[in-house]
């Protein structure tokens, strides 16, 4: 007998990885549109746990899907470049996220385009390629984006998120990060 629910099988066909240090548009004449990979969320506060995901990004849509250690999908996070919103599995609800990051005070940190960028490891932050730490203090707290690789993989990784009130301390940590170039991208541009 085979066993398979707790995981999960993505369809990859037209797509081929590619392997570099960036993900710009085009890098000697690669188009990356994808990027997929996975990761893990730390709690200290509230609860002390750790959650883990897995997500898919193009260039204009993400989808992350949050999961307990048994594989169980919790939450599912879905955007574009315009709007974020949260669906929990345990009870079927779904909620926009912009309450959530006003109910927090994060909305001056926290927008589409920032989720967008942390997946791809680009965060729009001046200093980010000066140093391994950039923050931004925020009302309640703060929150810092790092780089745990090499510095040749200069690719932002971590995001810490410490709220004082109320007291949240969170650390999300991409754990592997792989981009696509798409194939079928190459067969249109020839045929037109």
């Amino acid at each position: 007998m085979i066993i398979s629910g707790c995981s999960s099988w993505i369809q990859r066909e037209g797509y081929q990885k590619v392997h570099i240090r960036d993900h710009d548009n085009t890098i000697d004449n690669i188009s990356i549109t994808r990027c997929m990979g996975k990761g893990q969320i730390s709690s200290l506060n509230p609860l002390k746990g750790k959650l883990y995901f897995s997500f898919t990004s193009t260039r204009d849509s993400s989808q992350v899907h949050i999961k307990d250690f048994l594989g169980r999908r919790l939450y599912s996070i879905k955007g574009n470049t315009h709007e974020i919103s949260i669906i929990n599995h345990q009870n079927s609800n779904k909620y926009d996220l912009d309450n959530l990051i006003q109910y927090y005070s994060l909305s001056d940190v926290v927008t589409p385009m920032v989720l967008q960028n942390y997946l791809w490891g680009k965060i729009s932050i001046s200093d980010i390629q000066l140093k391994d730490e950039s923050g931004i203090n925020i009302r309640n707290g703060s929150i810092f984006f790092s780089n745990n690789q090499s510095q040749e993989n200069r690719l932002v990784d971590t995001v810490q998120i410490k709220l004082n009130d109320p007291k949240i301390d969170l650390t999300i940590e991409i754990i592997e990060r792989e981009f696509y170039e798409d194939i079928l991208f190459y067969q249109n541009e020839l045929n037109n």
